[in-house]
């Protein structure tokens, strides 16, 4: 659903189209879907009836927004298939991280709940490709019957440790243990999936009472706004069309090659480049994007594809999404375990989430209205004025990574470093 609108809209906004819409419509569509995943993002860290039953109730409502999909009738229609596919996306996938961080040790957690992002982008990819060879009322059959695909097979998945912990089921939840862990005392685990259960969750809010952690919060949200507003998310919804309207040939197959090169930059982006230097990475990012939005808006005022090359377009569109993933697309959620103490994880993962979906709603529709009313290059003059402000904002408020003091400091009452002992520690660990 993330990468449906590209190649629908060329066909929508035509006349003779199933469903005739506006250009005005085509960002209110887009944002629909992004607004279930916010409402139901906040709730898909709960356990309601366990991780296995929350990934299937977020699948049943995706297969019911891709119906509604194939029978809609007129705009309603659409608003509502995107906001029903929304609603669950935004609680599957929280619950698909649950499943996965119940089940195994939590390095295999983190590397297999970085893959999310892997097949994220192997169906934005797909929906390119597959997209523009098939007309509207055919496309729903593939998401379709791979949602009811996945539904069966969600049956079959085991329940997860902590299920049977909250069953009283200990002798199953150990006969996993010793399946996915190996054969060994399991009593250690299993007593603290029962503390789990039992301790009350931390107050996510608690967060905002302390002040350095507080400056930390802004400094994220101001990272993933000036992400957004970057251009990169928005250029994915209108990409058929940016190149329809930039006079480059083959405007779907510039489409497909750009969600490849968008694919192949974020896989790398994830998995590479977040080990570096990240102050470093992201101002390399910024620079060489903020480059590209310069060539972009040039190619376009002068219409050098007109006049000169007329893939001109693409290939400095193409250096601008790769630039971009490498580094301001993927920065800021990785901040969040440099920046907050591990009992806010989950919270900022799903605040990442929320106000990356938030900005998305407003960037996407802002540039619509913005190449509406005027020429295309303006809408990248928009993206270029937000990357601009986002290399001042990085050079002078993200620092380097803290150090392990101060992060042990976070996680702790702050009356505690004011005494003797935390002096203590202080001096041992700079002498270790």
């Amino acid at each position: 659903m993330l990468g449906w609108p590209s190649p629908t809209y060329p066909y929508l906004l035509q006349s003779t189209s199933v469903i005739p819409i506006s250009m005005n419509q085509s960002a209110m569509i887009a944002g629909f879907f992004m607004l279930g995943a916010i409402l139901t993002t906040p709730l898909s860290c709960r356990y309601h009836l366990g991780p296995k039953y929350g990934i299937w109730i977020g699948m049943a409502l995706m297969t019911i927004g891709w119906i509604i999909m194939w029978y809609s009738e007129d705009v309603i229609g659409l608003l509502c298939s995107r906001f029903t596919v929304g609603l669950g996306s935004g609680y599957g996938l929280g619950q698909v991280k649950g499943y996965i961080s119940d089940l195994c040790e939590p390095q295999l957690a983190q590397f297999l709940n970085k893959q999310l992002n892997f097949y994220g982008l192997f169906g934005i990819l797909v929906t390119f490709m597959a997209g523009p060879f098939l007309n509207f009322r055919k496309f729903p059959y593939v998401p379709v019957i791979t949602c009811l695909i996945v539904l069966l097979v969600i049956m079959f998945l085991p329940c997860t440790p902590k299920d049977f912990v909250k069953r009283n089921k200990m002798d199953e939840a150990a006969t996993l243990l010793d399946y996915l862990r190996g054969k060994r005392d399991h009593s250690n685990e299993l007593k603290k999936i029962q503390n789990e259960l039992i301790d009350k969750k931390i107050n996510f809010f608690s967060l905002l009472k302390i002040a350095n952690l507080r400056r930390k919060f802004l400094k994220f949200i101001l990272l993933v706004f000036l992400q957004q507003f970057s251009g990169g998310p928005t250029t994915i919804v209108y990409c058929q069309l940016i190149f329809t309207m930039s006079d480059c040939p083959y405007p779907e197959y510039c489409a497909i090659l750009y969600a490849v090169t968008f694919f192949i930059s974020n896989i790398y982006g994830t998995f590479y480049a977040s080990k570096l230097n990240k102050k470093f990475v992201l101002i390399f990012s910024i620079v060489t994007t903020a480059f590209m939005l310069i060539s972009q808006i040039a190619v376009l005022y002068f219409e050098i594809n007109k006049k000169y090359w007329s893939f001109t377009s693409l290939i400095v569109m193409l250096l601008f999404i790769t630039f971009y993933c490498v580094g301001v697309g993927n920065t800021a959620i990785a901040y969040v375990p440099e920046w907050f103490p591990e009992q806010y994880k989950v919270g900022m993962v799903n605040t990442f989430s929320i106000s990356f979906y938030a900005f998305a709603i407003i960037a996407t529709k802002v540039f619509q209205v913005l190449i509406t009313a005027y020429p295309l290059y303006i809408g990248f003059c928009l993206f270029l004025f937000c990357d601009l402000v986002n290399l001042i904002f990085v050079i002078i408020f993200v620092k380097k990574k803290s150090s392990e003091f101060d992060n042990y400091k976070q996680t702790n009452s702050v009356y505690f470093w004011n005494s003797k002992r935390g002096n203590e520690i202080e001096k041992h660990i700079n002498n270790r």
